[in-house]
């Protein structure tokens, strides 16, 4: 599909035409999937959630929000990863609940993947936590954090995404990283 022929769609498709609502999840549904199978298969494999699922949960995440908008399909994907990082913190606080105590492991040294131990829903929870206080300070890096770490995008991708240049986003990068793990460890 032409950029354009996207554009419109995305456009359509913001403004409530159901029509190309589900033609934008139609062409935007591989990738989202790709991301979700790549992340779970990685990252989490003792959950039972399935890549369809959390495909689907982050998608209707997406077009139940009153008076959603998108430019365009990174706009698109910046909204999908924030989706999918909700669903993944919505699953794992279900997985959580109860098992919270003075036994919780200490968070790990973010590594340049920025991978969690597999199934530690506790360390995605407090993950979580810390993304929205790097939200509040600078929204661009949190926005980084989300497209690195929740999409899978490599830096190069994420640097296009945010319309930023490869070296801004590597310093975002770095010191998003930095400040994550002063604020993980902290709590």
């Amino acid at each position: 599909m032409i950029n354009t022929e996207l554009a419109t769609l995305f456009s359509k498709a913001s403004a409530g035409d159901k029509p190309s609502l589900d033609t934008v999840f139609t062409v935007v549904y591989p990738s989202l999937k790709n991301i979700a199978r790549g992340y779970l298969h990685r990252e989490m494999r003792n959950y039972t959630l399935q890549p369809t699922a959390l495909v689907n949960e982050a998608y209707l995440k997406l077009v139940s929000t009153e008076g959603y908008s998108w430019n365009d399909q990174k706009h698109f994907l910046t909204l999908a990863a924030r989706s999918m990082r909700q669903v993944l913190v919505d699953y794992a606080r279900l997985r959580n609940a109860g098992k919270r105590g003075p036994e919780a492991e200490k968070i790990a040294y973010l590594t340049e993947q920025m991978r969690l131990p597999a199934g530690d829903t506790d360390q995605l929870l407090r993950l979580n936590d810390a993304l929205a206080a790097l939200e509040v300070q600078s929204p661009r890096q949190a926005s980084l954090v989300n497209l690195r770490y929740f999409a899978g995008l490599s830096i190069e991708e994420a640097a296009e995404v945010l319309d930023i240049s490869l070296a801004t986003a590597k310093r975002d990068w770095s010191v998003a990283r930095l400040w994550l793990l002063y604020e993980l460890e902290e709590s």
